[in-house]
Order: structure tokens, then C-alpha cells, then sequence
């Protein structure tokens, strides 16, 4: 039992920085694909969403493509 505060306390930081990863992994892309949406709701319709986005293969990579996609329709 002595043994506990010790240990979970220098996983502490581990866990930190792996959950400020995941959520930068998570935020950065929809900040993407927000600021591409501004553009296009401003007149902008060539404006895509940044490959390194529309590239993952996740369901944020998706969204990329089919908000791409769709803009692409609205310029036909």
C-alpha cells in the first residue's frame, strides 16, 4: 500500500500530456475546416479545407472531403 501515491502520481504527467495530444488532435482539424467554412460562407468557393485535414483517415478526414465536395458542387 505505500506504494500507490507514489506511483500514480508520476503517471500524472504521462496522462496530462497524452490528453492535451488527443485533444489537439481532435480541435485542430475542426478548427480547419471551420475557418474554410467562413471563407466559403464569405463568397470564397475556392476555398478547401488543408490537405493535411481532408488526408486522415477518421471521420474529421471525411468531413473534409465531403465539405470539399460540396463546395465543389456549388461552383458548377
Amino acid at each position: 500500500m505505500g506504494r500507490g501515491p507514489p506511483f500514480s502520481i508520476s503517471l500524472d504527467p504521462l496522462v496530462t500530456l497524452l490528453c492535451f495530444w488527443l485533444a489537439y488532435h481532435i480541435a485542430s482539424p475542426i478548427h480547419s475546416i471551420q475557418a474554410t467554412a467562413r471563407r466559403v460562407a464569405q463568397g470564397d468557393l475556392k476555398a478547401r479545407v488543408p490537405s493535411s485535414v481532408s488526408h486522415r483517415y477518421d471521420e474529421l478526414g471525411a468531413l473534409a472531403k465531403d465539405f470539399d465536395s460540396m463546395v465543389g458542387r456549388l461552383t458548377h
